[in-house]
């Protein structure tokens, strides 16, 4: 007997609905919280061209990072929908677009020879093909292995037949011998799962069947790694069931790494979800659907070293809005940092994108639902995949136009040559403006190469690198801590009625000046809470209207100042003390 699939725990609210109505309105909730305007929906799933995906975009590894395509476009599946609603490989060109490319159930009538109900995502083969997975159909109807081209040519390569496996679940993994490698959620020896490896030509070995004690249900997708793949499955391992992280050699020597749930109340969570993501260093990230310190899943880094150690545990905000629910596991993006989605939780309980540092830091990136009858898509399932424009692209199962779903465009950098007006990581080559009206905020770890310009709105640096010069003349600002400019700062102009601005915790490599400024400014910290500056060359403070605070900052050179309205400061070292700057 088929095991129904935990992967499609959260689409069972509205598959009665779509399958007899079509009636998916019923899963639209009542849209509450902000939009962070860093996410554009780039096309909504209309059932033609499928419905509801929960898996990752194809995927193409490069160094430690997964990019699409190599023709610049996005491809995945969709489990439904299509000209016989059992399913569709679609393409998302640059500009937005989804488009089916194949139609499940289109050979063999009922039967569904091809396949039908494609659950894994696709992977980009080295021959720029693509290889994925059907749930059902095939000689068996236990699910197909197949080929396709970005033109949508579909081969099928091998149908399972519960001895050899069954309904195979996660996408397929390329070894670096060639072969492709994936594991089935039911079938093998005791019917509780395998791990396979196959030739590009269709030619099928069974690595391991699992017994239960050493897993049952693994869903895929497998990482490989020195030599050997890692994986979990979604049950079994210890007493309690709730899943096993796993390697195995491509000769099928398994080992069990860990069994979740082994520490008391689950703190550890339960449920492990594939994706895994890797970073340069080794370590490998995951993330499990449930339990964890506040019953809403976890993020979890594993190594060789320390074995299985949680780094956040969802809910921990009340009313989880931090997000709850993790179905996809995270991804390692270019800046080092962990990105990833949450099923439930966020502003609106329709989930959430996520960044997370290595050391457990979370920043919630965007709230889906966040507009009206979620046009922007809820409840992703989807693992991230990072372009190779640096942004982020993922899909929603609910929502969009349609309430089939959306796929999606999330930026964690500003586009080039556009104004600056979000929350923002990673590394960004060109200049940024920064306008009235707009909140131009870089977090941990983000890194511009290029000049910044503020003329309104708002600059907030916070553990970033600037590779060039920073110019305020205009809007509020706030810079530092731990925030490195290597040319020069200038804040200038700067009209009364604006909010008191702050520089604090700020490495200038080059000169400071603060000058002509209507709006009361703090160079270093009067009470503590914030370090000082340190300046590489001179910092000048000349003819501002407003107060200026100057305390224990390290100058290099001169600390210059005169023709200020308001003026005090104490504990600065510099070269030497000039003008109303004297004392200080």
């Amino acid at each position: 007997m088929k095991k129904d699939s935990i992967s499609q725990w959260g689409r069972t609210r509205c598959l009665a609905a779509y399958f007899v109505t079509s009636a998916l309105s019923l899963c639209l909730g009542v849209p509450t919280g902000a939009h962070a305007q860093t996410l554009t929906t780039l096309d909504s799933f209309n059932g033609a061209n499928g419905a509801l995906p929960s898996t990752q975009l194809a995927a193409l590894k490069r160094s430690h990072h997964w990019v699409q395509h190599p023709n610049g476009n996005f491809y995945g599946t969709a489990p439904l929908g299509g000209a016989n609603n059992s399913g569709t490989v679609f393409q998302i060109v640059p500009g937005g677009k989804i488009t089916a490319i194949y139609s499940f159930c289109s050979i063999g009538g009922a039967a569904c020879t091809d396949g039908s109900f494609p659950e894994g995502a696709l992977v980009v083969g080295s021959d720029g093909n693509l290889y994925g997975t059907t749930y059902l159909g095939g000689a068996n109807n236990d699910g197909t292995v197949f080929k396709i081209t970005t033109s949508g040519a579909l081969t099928t390569l091998h149908s399972f037949s519960g001895t050899d496996g069954a309904n195979p679940l996660g996408a397929l993994v390329q070894g670096n011998d060639g072969n492709l490698y994936g594991t089935t959620y039911a079938g093998g020896a005791n019917n509780d799962g395998v791990v396979f490896k196959m030739s590009c030509g269709g030619s099928m070995t069974t690595l391991h069947s699992f017994k239960g004690t050493d897993g049952v249900n693994p869903e895929g997708d497998l990482l490989q790694s020195n030599g050997s793949f890692f994986g979990a499955t979604l049950a079994g391992g210890n007493s309690t069931g709730s899943g096993t992280l796993f390697s195995i050699t491509s000769s099928g020597a398994l080992t069990t790494l860990y069994d979740f749930c082994t520490q008391t109340n689950c703190i550890d969570g339960s449920i492990p979800r594939a994706p895994f993501t890797q970073d340069a260093w080794g370590n490998i990230y995951g993330t499990t659907q449930q339990s964890g310190a506040n019953a809403g899943g976890t993020v979890f880094i594993y190594n060789s070293f320390v074995g299985v150690h949680t780094i956040y545990h969802f809910c921990a905000k009340t009313n989880c809005t931090d997000g709850s629910q993790p179905t996809a596991g995270p991804v390692v993006g270019i800046d080092g940092n962990i990105y990833g989605t949450t099923y439930g939780g966020g502003a609106s309980n329709n989930g959430t994108a996520y960044e997370l540092t290595p050391w457990g830091v979370l920043y919630t990136l965007y709230n889906f639902c966040s507009l009206a009858n979620c046009a922007d898509g809820q409840n992703p399932e989807s693992a991230l995949i990072q372009g190779t424009d640096q942004n982020f692209y993922g899909t929603t199962s609910f929502g969009g136009a349609d309430g089939l779903g959306t796929a999606y465009n999330l930026a964690t950098i500003p586009t080039a040559g556009n104004a600056c007006n979000g929350l923002y990581s990673g590394v960004f080559l060109g200049n940024i403006t920064v306008s009235s009206g707009q909140t131009c905020d870089f977090e941990d770890g983000g890194q511009v190469f290029g000049n910044i310009l503020v003329t309104g709105g708002s600059l907030i640096l916070n553990n970033t690198a600037v590779f060039g010069n920073v110019q305020v003349q205009g809007g509020t600002y706030t810079l530092g801590p731990q925030v490195t400019i290597w040319s020069n700062l200038t804040v200038q102009n700067i009209p009364s009625g604006s909010a008191q601005n702050t520089v604090c915790g700020v490495t200038v490599r080059g000169d400071m000046q603060v000058q002509g400024n209507g709006t009361a400014v703090e160079i270093g910290s009067t009470a503590g809470s914030c370090p000082g500056n340190s300046i590489g060359g001179n910092l000048q403070v000349n003819s501002n209207t407003a107060l200026v605070q100057i305390f224990e900052n390290q100058i290099n050179n001169n600390l210059q100042c005169q023709s200020n309205s308001s003026i005090t400061g104490a504990g600065n070292t510099a070269k030497s003390k000039q003008g109303q700057c004297s004392s200080f």
